[in-house]
């Protein structure tokens, strides 16, 4: 019962939000945009705000690929797959990271038939291969189908399915589905920032930080998936108590 599910899933949220609301409503809370103007100050929508420490905490946004027809077919996020009431006859799974198989996984065992498709030759390509075959092997046996080692090519509708072209083991294939799960990756969510107004340094989109989550600004630190070493909700949360840890010791 797909509704039932998400509606648990929605209780278990608003009751960790709401604790965790009130626990940041226990000094002063701005609900705004922030951008650096200088290393030492910030905009909240028109409003200055000065401090001796800043820690970056913007998290991570959907990257965008640019692969012919799929902005124009339409797709999920891992943010919609989460929201869904009604369960999809079948589903297009892009990616093969963590969050990829684990909502591809989901959806196969609530009775979705669902295709992955993954550009590395096996799933959770960041770990051994060693490790990631078996839980390849044992998607299939609970009916997903899988495909590594693929380029995509190209996507289009056909009616209501949404389809797709690619290249697997030296031969192309067509597969079409009701939805299409894009989990491609993502990126961190530095854009409307300004960092360089504040003189931090950023490679490949990401925050750089030390050990000690400092950015090249000593005062400036980042955590969480805005610095790139590991998009975990687990990690983020031991990263932002060494940020404070640091920041505090700091002054």
């Amino acid at each position: 019962n797909l509704e039932a599910i998400m509606a648990r899933k929605d209780r278990l949220i608003a009751e960790f939000t709401e604790y965790r609301v009130g626990q940041l409503r226990t000094f002063p809370l701005y609900d705004g945009y922030g951008r650096f103007v200088s290393a030492d100050e910030i905009d909240v929508d028109g409003q200055r705000l000065r401090a001796k420490n800043f820690i970056i905490a913007t998290g991570s946004v959907i990257r965008h690929m640019p692969i012919p027809g799929l902005e124009e077919v339409g797709y999920m996020t891992s943010d919609e797959a989460l929201e869904l009431r009604t369960r999809p006859d079948s589903m297009i799974v892009l990616g093969g990271g963590s969050v990829a198989c684990e909502l591809a996984q989901f959806y196969c065992r609530v009775g979705v038939d669902v295709t992955l498709i993954q550009r590395s030759h096996h799933i959770l390509s960041s770990v051994d291969e060693d490790l990631a075959r078996p839980v390849e092997t044992h998607m299939r046996e609970e009916g997903m189908k899988v495909f590594t080692g693929t380029k995509l090519h190209r996507f289009w509708r056909d009616g209501e399915r949404r389809c797709v072209s690619f290249a697997h083991e030296g031969q192309d294939h067509e597969i079409g589905a009701d939805v299409i799960l894009q989990a491609l990756g993502r990126r961190p969510n530095i854009d409307r920032l300004d960092l360089e107004a504040a003189g931090v340094q950023v490679e490949s989109q990401r925050v750089l930080v030390d050990k000690q989550m400092r950015t090249s600004q000593p005062h400036i630190f980042a955590v969480g998936d805005v610095n790139g070493f590991d998009e975990i909700v687990h990690v983020a949360i031991l990263q932002g108590e060494t940020a404070g840890f640091n920041a505090d010791q700091a002054g």
